[in-house]
Parts: C-alpha cells; sequence; structure tokens
C-alpha cells in the first residue's frame, strides 16, 4: 500500500483551525455505490460539528484534507481496504468490510476501529471482532408502481464462488416459466451487468424484486427494494434472522424463500392482484423503515464516531 506523506511540496495548504469533526471515506473501488449512499446520506445532517467528505483512491486529495484539517479530530472510514497513514494524535481510523475476505485487508492493527455489514459478511469467522452495521440506500422519488405487476430480477453478478451465488441460473428459467403461466398480466425484467443508476431505474416501478434465494443471505438489493416499496423475495438464514432480531428487535419485512419454494411463492403472490401487491408493499416498506431510516442509520454510525 502507498504510504501518504504530509509534507506537500507543490501546494501550501493554509491549516483550517476549528473544532469540526472531519470524516473522511476512503474506498478502493465502487462496493455498489455503498460507502457513496452512506457518505450522501450523512452529507444531509452535516453540520456546524461535524464535516464529510468521500474520496474514491485518490491518495494526494487524501493527503491534502489531512494537511488541510491537521488541527482537527480525523477519522479516516476506510471501506475494504486501507492506506499506511503516519501515526498522529489527531486521527482515528476505521476499517469497514462490505466483501469476502480474500477481498479485504484483515490485517490490520489495534488502532483501527472494525465493521462489518449486517448481511452475510457478519457470520464469517473472519468477521467476528468486528461492530455489525447497516447498509443503505436513499431514494427520494415518489413510490410509482407500473401499470402491470412487474417482476424485477437484477443480480450484480452471475458467477458462482464460495461466497457468492444469486441463483441466477435456478432464478430465471423459473421466472421464465411464470412469464408463459400469467402471459401479458405481468412484466418479468431480467438483466445483470448494468450500470447502478439504470439499475435502480428499472427498480424504481417494480411491484416484487428478487434479490436470491439461494444462499440464506440478503444483500443491497432487498434494502433497496424494501425502501422503493417492493415485495421482496430473498432467502434469509436463521442465524443471520436471529442477529437482525437481536440487533433491532425485528426482522426484515420479506419473502423469506428458498429457491425450491420460489416459483409456488411468487405465483401465490400474484394471484393476490396488483391492488393487493401493492398495499402489502407500501406496508413492509413501513414496517422496515421504522428501524431502518436515515435518521437511524445516520446515528449509527455518527455514535461510532463519537466513541473514537
Amino acid at each position: 500500500m502507498s504510504k501518504i506523506l504530509l509534507s506537500i511540496n507543490k501546494k501550501i495548504i493554509n491549516p483550517i483551525i476549528s473544532n469540526k469533526l472531519i470524516i473522511i471515506h476512503y474506498k478502493f473501488t465502487p462496493l455498489a455505490n455503498a460507502p457513496d449512499e452512506l457518505y450522501n446520506l450523512q452529507k444531509e445532517f452535516e453540520n456546524q460539528l461535524v464535516k464529510y467528505y468521500l474520496i474514491f483512491n485518490d491518495v494526494n486529495e487524501l493527503n491534502i484534507l489531512i494537511q488541510k484539517f491537521i488541527n482537527n479530530k480525523i477519522i479516516i472510514h476506510f471501506h475494504n481496504n486501507v492506506i499506511n497513514l503516519p501515526k498522529a494524535n489527531n486521527i482515528k481510523k476505521i476499517i469497514h468490510y462490505h466483501s469476502e475476505p480474500m477481498n479485504v485487508k484483515l490485517n490490520v492493527d489495534n488502532s483501527f476501529t472494525k465493521l462489518v455489514l449486517n448481511q452475510y459478511h457478519c457470520l464469517l469467522p473472519e468477521y467476528k471482532n468486528c461492530k455489525i452495521v447497516r447498509n443503505f440506500f436513499s431514494y427520494k422519488k415518489p413510490i410509482i408502481f407500473n401499470k402491470k405487476i412487474k417482476i424485477g430480477y437484477y443480480p450484480s453478478n452471475i458467477k458462482r464462488d464460495k461466497f457468492n451465488d444469486k441463483g441466477y441460473f435456478e432464478t430465471k428459467p423459473i421466472l421464465n416459466n411464470l412469464k408463459k403461466i400469467f402471459g401479458e398480466n405481468i412484466i418479468i425484467e431480467i438483466m445483470n451487468n448494468i450500470s447502478y443508476k439504470l439499475c435502480i431505474e428499472k427498480k424504481s416501478d417494480c411491484h416484487i424484486i428478487i434479490d436470491e434465494c439461494k444462499t440464506g443471505s440478503f444483500h443491497k438489493t432487498t434494502i433497496e427494494g424494501l425502501m422503493l416499496g417492493c415485495i421482496v423475495f430473498v432467502n434469509i438464514s436463521n442465524e443471520l434472522l436471529n442477529i437482525h432480531e437481536k440487533l433491532y428487535q425485528k426482522i426484515p419485512p420479506v419473502i423469506n424463500t428458498k429457491i425450491e419454494n420460489l416459483e409456488q411463492n411468487l405465483k401465490e403472490i400474484i394471484l393476490l392482484g396488483k391492488h393487493k401487491i401493492e398495499e402489502l408493499a407500501l406496508k413492509n416498506r413501513e414496517i422496515f423503515l421504522s428501524y431502518w431510516n436515515k435518521e437511524i442509520v445516520y446515528n449509527e454510525y455518527y455514535n461510532i464516531y463519537k466513541e473514537l
């Protein structure tokens, strides 16, 4: 990893002196825009006491910010990986794990506060000493449903390995069969390898979103689907549900479905009709937002920063 040098030869920075807490998010890869979503949420609550920045793999930009706020309390919130920093009393460090153990920096010293997503990652032994935190998605447009019952399936990838299997090769034929059964009464959209922006646009008028019903975990798709006002089909293991209930005293308002039951459970929901589906979707959204809204998620992270 590159090492940051606080001496900047090309440009002289006049340090700012204030009592602001400076939070700098640093990501190395897009990470499904998860750090961006958190940063955008935090910017909504920015005030005279705390200021937020987001850097995408630019050591020089980080260097400049550290120098600029050298007299302030700084927290660098790394995502998945880290850059070596000089020791400084005013800098605290977080590493936030979003991905599989082989794609992150596991061996960090005790000066780092460790966070892990409340998804399947938090069950892995490599992350057993991490604090479990929420992912986030923000959608400010009104909820508008398609004119027909729309089912969306947008896996971020279709590969299979030890940690990933979105069930693509099982789910696609199930959805194609439903299209044959219900014909023009429903819309089924299956897309992968598309941009994040397009993916959200496609999800925004769905009645039903399928995350994945194979591995026993939920993903950012579940969070997006619930906040967009969709019924979400996903398989969540009992171990993960227990952690969820312990942390939040609630479990996600989803249709918890194993892959072998997916077709039958989808049929049952479709047969409820468009009006009932929309009622249920909005009710699920309300339940989810009761414990996973922007104020709660913001305070979860802000309290971590305050402890540091």
